[in-house]
């Protein structure tokens, strides 16, 4: 069995022996990682829980109509949620536990949350969208999609496995038997069969003559499918990983080869990938790099330092090297969106799109510089009209990762 937690993403290297062998075997020809080496390291902690606290303050509420006491992470000011929102809610509260004690009663009470309001389609995931219904209740979304959300589940199952290295699973939640049930399904109902990618969600079937053939590469997470082959014991999801990193190479070589960015979506179609139309599925820039392949750095970060695959590491640099360049150095220049080819989208900077670019710096020894300045901008400079639920999410769980720490 894999042993990562992520003791203030001090397990995230796998250097612990025991968690998942294949990524423990790959991690041994590992590059270094670097974090921010202008403040002291228990500035970096301090940083975290600093962030953490107002995180919990702002976003996690309780949620009544359960047996148990169950909590929700708000998107936004009406108090509602989404499955996306709830993974990251129990993924931040099982890697909080490194850095402070309080961390278990909100994550068993998201677990509550989680198991309340399952997917119409799949029982196994959540279902995508609740509604603050004013009385401390929720209700589940009426609109079209009453289904799952990919990303939110396999963060879910993800956080699971945190959680049962962090506390273990012989108290009233086996955690390990939650994250493989959910893992299996995952496996059954939103991986496809030829393709090996995520589909969008447990709605999409396969005779959907639209998304069928469409995948999100935020949510392409190879650490997770390199975990979830060994919690599983199912080989396929290390097919899983590998047509990540195979579709990544092809989508950098064919769509984005100055800037090796990825698009929100991709379709296949003629046997190729290719970026999808505008409001494909959400927005005119469904195709670009947008606020969905905003994450993707972190994403990529988080697979490199889970398996220590070194082809990850070298589609990783050529954003990097791309970002800095780009940016000149100031963060503050980084835009809220690209094309593949690299013209900006938008006037402003948003921190979704500055804390992945710093979570991806963490694996590159040459962009020390880059991260001082992008960590700078994630802490000291981050401005209060900047603060939303999705950035300061993603902000978090970026900071979490680039706190690596071996032991």
């Amino acid at each position: 069995m894999l042993t990562k937690i992520k003791k203030a993403w001090m397990l995230m290297v796998v250097s612990v022996l025991g968690l998942f062998g294949l990524a423990c075997e790959r991690s041994q020809e590992q590059e270094a990682l670097i974090k921010p080496d202008h403040v002291p390291e228990e500035q970096i902690s301090q940083d975290i829980l600093d962030a953490y606290s107002d995180w919990t303050e702002t976003y996690v509420k309780t949620a009544s109509g359960g047996e148990e006491t169950m909590y929700y992470v708000a998107y936004d000011e009406q108090g509602n949620t989404v499955s996306e929102a709830h993974g990251y809610g129990m993924l931040i509260t099982a890697e909080m536990a490194a850095y402070t004690d309080d961390t278990k009663a909100y994550f068993d009470g998201m677990y509550h949350y989680f198991k309340h309001y399952p997917s119409t389609n799949n029982s196994a995931f959540m279902a995508w969208k609740q509604r603050d219904q004013g009385d401390g209740t929720m209700i589940n979304d009426n609109g079209e999609i009453t289904g799952s959300a990919t990303d939110g589940d396999m963060d879910i199952a993800y956080a699971l496995l945190l959680a049962d290295e962090a506390w273990g699973s012989s108290g009233s939640i086996n955690y390990r038997e939650e994250a493989v049930t959910i893992i299996n399904a995952l496996m059954d109902d939103v991986i496809h069969e030829d393709t090996h990618l995520p589909l969008l969600g447990d709605w999409v079937r396969g005779n959907d003559p639209v998304y069928s053939e469409a995948t999100r590469t935020s949510d392409w997470m190879g650490g997770h499918a390199a975990v979830f082959a060994e919690a599983a014991e199912d080989n396929r999801w290390e097919d899983v990983e590998k047509a990540i990193v195979d579709t990544t190479e092809e989508v950098q070589n064919e769509h984005s080869p100055d800037t090796g960015l990825l698009p929100d979506f991709l379709i296949y179609e003629d046997e190729q990938w290719s970026p999808a139309p505008p409001q494909f599925l959400e927005r005119d820039s469904d195709g670009d790099y947008s606020y969905n392949a905003a994450r993707v750095p972190w994403r990529m970060a988080e697979a490199y330092q889970t398996t220590g695959n070194n082809q990850v590491r070298e589609q990783l640099k050529r954003i990097n090297e791309w970002a800095e360049t780009h940016a000149d150095g100031d963060p503050a220049s980084f835009q809220a969106g690209y094309t593949l080819e690299g013209e900006a989208l938008a006037g402003h900077t948003d921190m979704v799109y500055t804390a992945p670019l710093a979570a991806g710096a963490s694996i590159d020894e040459s962009k020390q510089e880059w991260l001082n300045q992008l960590w700078d901008k994630m802490t000291v400079d981050y401005e209060d009209s900047d603060r939303n639920y999705y950035n300061d999410s993603v902000r978090l769980l970026s900071m979490l990762t680039v706190n690596h720490k071996n032991e």
